[in-house]
């Protein structure tokens, strides 16, 4: 009969249970500084070859620009 006592008591205390609680932590990115781009330093007298030279020019500046962007917002989640 003791021993039975004994057995049921060591079931009576149950182990700590380890609770895992996910907590937000804010992002701490640093964004990419912003370009220069080309139509800026473009004068106003430039000629139509010249101004589309300059828009293909910041068009791969920005796809460049905004990729880095993308990173940046990924590296947050």
């Amino acid at each position: 009969m003791l021993l039975a006592l004994a057995l049921l008591a060591g079931c009576a205390a149950r182990p700590p249970a380890r609770v895992e609680i996910p907590i937000a932590v804010p992002c701490r990115v640093t964004l990419p500084p912003r370009p220069v781009y080309a139509t800026e330093a473009l004068s106003s007298d430039a000629g139509i070859y010249d101004q589309v030279r300059a828009l293909l020019a910041e068009r791969r500046q920005r796809m460049a620009y905004e990729a880095q962007l993308e990173a940046a917002a990924r590296a947050c989640s």
